[in-house]
């Protein structure tokens, strides 16, 4: 089903104010609190610091309005269930990230023994940011498709 024009845009809008409070959330907070477990799984200290800590954040959030862009495109052809749909695009925006050669990232630099507790500690980060975003989405057209009624 094609959708017109104005509704293909909203879609794309929800798409990306859902990925940008996902990716905060999940992929920045989330993310932040997965990089200080990986540090004291090494025996770091710890501490926190608040400039480092917003920048993940806001990463998070960056990363959250592509990934969210891409998926309001996508998310009214996508067949299946809404955890389905949000599992499979946890993945393959994951997928993407990791596409970029992982010796510049922080922890998987950092702590190179912690490797696969790096890899799967952010790939659950990307599962649950992939349901966080298409639970958004559906709950988005479940309040289109209850306002189109009333009107």
């Amino acid at each position: 089903m094609l959708l017109p024009r104005h509704e293909a845009l909203r879609t794309a809008l929800d798409g990306v104010a859902g990925g940008v409070l996902a990716g905060a959330l999940v992929l920045g907070v989330g993310g932040r609190l997965v990089m200080r477990g990986i540090a004291l799984m090494a025996g770091g200290p710890p501490s926190f610091e608040l400039a480092g800590s917003l920048e993940v954040v806001a990463l998070g959030a960056i990363i959250g309005a592509q990934a969210g862009l891409v998926y309001g495109l996508a998310a009214p052809h996508l067949p299946g269930r809404w955890w389905v749909q949000g599992i499979a695009y946890g993945l393959l925006a994951y997928g993407a990230v990791l596409a970029w050669p992982l010796d510049g990232k922080g922890a998987a630099r950092a702590f190179p023994a912690l490797l696969p507790a790096v890899l799967m500690l952010f790939g659950v980060a990307f599962i649950l940011f992939g349901l966080a975003l298409a639970a958004w989405m559906r709950r988005r057209g479940r309040l289109r498709e209850s306002r189109r009624a009333l009107s």
